[in-house]
């Protein structure tokens, strides 16, 4: 379901709950800071609540009417503020984002948030306003959302002890990581002030894609592929990016990965970039000194208009070469830049929820018409060591692949993805 529409529903609901609270205007320009960090207390609490929650303007608290939001409020929300308000009282950094859409005719806005990753989100600084002689946070606190739909501190046992159990659970996961990175002396993830400045970069990307093909892919079907270095550091020079792109790209099909436009490519200050809007092909990428590769890319079949039964298509193959050339390309770029480190990688598939799996094969094994996403996006994200990313990846791209097809309900087995990853590879298309 696309991010707006969850919006809409939550309204449509007309329930305040543990993760969704209403506000009827703010303006975050012209708000005092009292008030920017009552939603900032929010923020937190809902990232310390199973699932994360959603703070939605534009509602009236006591009817639930839409009531919308003027155009100077809807557009005083600035993302890049936000998330610096929230990293400067909590810690770790909470990832949420920014949503807006139209309701009845009337502008509302969203605030996504994600429950926490590993550890949960501790107050890591004091706020008493003097104007109202209230203490709005407390350094040291763990906010939580209540059954009543309000913020409040972790007070019982119970509470603490829900609040670590799901924390133990998340960290069991990365266990074999942490004790590698140990032993190698290095990250394996990126730390708290690497990954701020990562977030920046990404959304300094996503900005830039969305000025020169957002207007196509707000509607498309698309791919948005990103990998990083566990650790920050601005280590290669502007040609040193530019070359290892060049030296890296995958050549594989007709059409490289990743696609340089010579009308539309060019070093920015911090890398070098380019963008492709001709026909089937739009797709766009940035790449940074850092290491940050950003990447969006429109799906072939939808720039091609093909549906089956009345939906939206993706064709398997397709999504086993595009992962594949990914991967391949990650672990040559990352080699190229002479980074040993841990790879830090995500993949997501918009614009999914409704959309069919299909084959250009027709005889595809595992294929029975009725494997279909019910959720949008798609993501699968993770680390992975520079070492363990040899053979160009293949090992990790066939575990990409695999849990996108579960989240397609699609039976087609592992070593089928092989086949055709072996296919790509030996050109035999």
């Amino acid at each position: 379901m696309a991010a707006e529409d969850e919006l809409r529903r939550l309204i449509g609901e007309k329930t305040e709950t543990r993760s969704v609270d209403f506000k009827e205007r703010f303006n975050w320009a012209e708000a005092k800071r009292a008030a920017k960090l009552a939603i900032i207390k929010d923020i937190l609490a809902m990232a310390n609540s199973e699932d994360g929650g959603t703070i939605v303007f534009g509602v009236r608290d006591q009817d639930r009417m839409v009531v919308g939001l003027s155009e100077g409020d809807f557009n005083s929300f600035d993302e890049t503020r936000i998330h610096d308000l929230a990293r400067e009282y909590g810690q770790p950094s909470c990832a949420f984002r920014i949503v807006r859409g139209e309701m009845e005719g009337k502008r509302i806005i969203g605030i996504m948030v994600a429950e926490f990753e590993e550890d949960p989100i501790l107050c890591k600084k004091d706020y008493h306003d003097a104007e109202s002689n209230q203490q709005i946070l407390r350094q040291g606190a763990l906010y939580v959302r209540t059954n009543g739909a309000r913020t409040e501190e972790v007070r019982t046992v119970e509470d603490m002890r829900r609040l670590l159990g799901r924390a133990m659970l998340k960290k069991r996961d990365s266990l074999l990581s942490a004790i590698e990175g140990m032993i190698k002396g290095r990250p394996t993830r990126p730390t708290e002030d690497s990954q701020s400045k990562f977030e920046i970069e990404r959304r300094e990307a996503e900005k830039y894609l969305e000025s020169k093909i957002g207007a196509e892919l707000r509607t498309a079907g698309h791919w948005v592929l990103a990998a990083y270095p566990a650790e920050y550091g601005e280590n290669a020079s502007l040609e040193q990016v530019k070359d290892a792109l060049r030296k890296t790209q995958v050549k594989l099909r007709g059409w490289y990965f990743p696609h340089f436009d010579r009308d539309n490519e060019g070093y920015f200050n911090q890398g070098f970039q380019s963008f492709t809007n001709a026909g089937e092909f739009l797709e766009g990428f940035r790449a940074y000194q850092s290491g940050l590769f950003f990447f969006k890319s429109a799906l072939w079949e939808e720039e091609k208009g093909k549906e089956k039964f009345g939906r939206a298509v993706i064709d398997v193959i397709s999504m086993i070469y595009t992962l594949t050339e990914f991967f391949f390309f990650v672990d040559r770029f990352f080699g190229e830049l002479k980074y040993e480190g841990t790879v830090v990688w995500s993949v997501e598939l918009q614009k999914s929820d409704g959309r069919l799996l299909v084959g250009a094969d027709p005889g595809l094994p595992g294929l029975w018409g009725n494997e279909i996403a019910k959720d949008d996006p798609l993501r699968v994200q993770g680390r992975t060591p520079k070492a363990n990313l040899y053979a160009g990846g293949l090992e990790v791209s066939r575990g990409v692949i695999m849990r996108l097809l579960r989240l397609f309900n699609c039976g087609i087995s592992e070593s089928i993805v092989s086949h055709w990853q072996e296919r790509l590879i030996r050109r035999r298309f």
